[in-house]
Order: C-alpha cells, then structure tokens, then sequence
C-alpha cells in the first residue's frame, strides 16, 4: 500500500532517484521480477503499451527496500558476468599465444 503522508528525507529521496536511473538497465526478465515485487508489497502501479508505471517517492520502506535489494543483486551479477567474461577471454588469448608458440 502506498503512504499519501509519506515525506521523504532528502538523502532518501536522491537514493530513490539513483533507483529509477538503475532502473533503465534491466532486462526483461528483471522488469518482471519488479513487478512481482510491487504485487507483493501491494504497490500500486500502472500498465499501458509503454510499460509499468509506479510512483517510486510513495513506495513504503519496506517495498522500496526489497527493491533495492533485488537492483543490488542484479547489478552484483552483471559484475561478476564480466569479471567471468573477461577472465575466460584472457585464457582464450592465452591458449591461442601458446598454441602459436608450440606450432
């Protein structure tokens, strides 16, 4: 449920703008997993062609909260993605160098 008389800190208020900009990375499957948050905690939103829609400054804590944990988790996996991809890159070169030096 959302809280009308909900008033914001300004701190709170820049963490929940650096949300929504973390927000336009997701993928699909991430943006559904959203949604199921805000069905969840009973968050209300809106779906039109253009996508879903939610007043993230009226979220209650504990939504906002379970949302940010799920951003972190995805963000902490796009990093470990990478540091994986750029690891077995560095093997394939070097597999390729010691190929060329064996042949």
């Amino acid at each position: 449920m959302s809280n009308p008389g909900n008033i914001l800190s300004p701190e709170e208020y820049e963490r929940r703008r650096e949300f929504l900009e973390c927000l336009k990375s997701l993928t699909k499957a991430e943006y559904i997993e959203i949604v199921r948050i805000l069905q969840k905690y009973e968050v209300t939103y809106s779906e039109n062609a253009n996508g879903i829609f939610f007043n993230v400054g009226m979220c209650e804590q504990p939504a906002f909260d379970a949302l940010t944990k799920f951003l972190q988790f995805t963000q902490s996996n796009r990093r470990d993605l990478e540091e994986r991809e750029l690891i077995m890159n560095n093997l394939a070169s070097e597999i390729k160098r010691s190929e060329k030096i064996g042949s």
